[in-house]
């Protein structure tokens, strides 16, 4: 009977005698690898040392020193500045207040549609002009 398909035998094993060694054949032999028939793939090279951190470490120390530096020459100008401009920024946050305030008024539909009567008209033409001349 032919069989269609044909399972590969093992080459044969041999105890450790001196005097037997396995036959030659094309694959994996005659190189010193061992297992007749197994390819092995090349050795793995040693890996080289890691570089020293010293050096990268003294940068980031030197760049954080730089870093927290800005930040204190920053923080003390923004209290400086704030503090010399006190009354500039009192009113600056009193204005933004007051705008989300009519903004919340304006968008919200259960109270309507916000209008302004003639006497705020006016009394917002008056705080313009005294603080524009101011």
């Amino acid at each position: 009977m032919l069989k269609a398909f044909s399972t590969p035998t093992a080459p044969p094993r041999y105890e450790s005698d001196a005097s037997k060694k396995p036959p030659a054949t094309a694959i994996g032999t005659g190189m010193g690898l061992g297992t007749p028939g197994v390819i092995k793939p090349p050795a793995i090279p040693p890996r080289p040392a890691p570089p020293s951190n010293v050096h990268r470490e003294s940068v980031g120390v030197f760049y954080l020193f730089l870093l927290s530096i800005a930040v204190v020459i920053s923080t003390t100008c923004v209290v400086y500045y704030y503090q010399r401009d006190r009354a500039v920024y009192e009113e600056l946050v009193d204005y933004l207040e007051k705008t989300v305030s009519i903004s919340k008024i304006n968008y919200n539909p259960a109270l309507g549609l916000y209008e302004l009567m003639p006497r705020e008209i006016e009394q917002l033409g008056e705080h313009r002009q005294v603080i524009g001349d101011g």
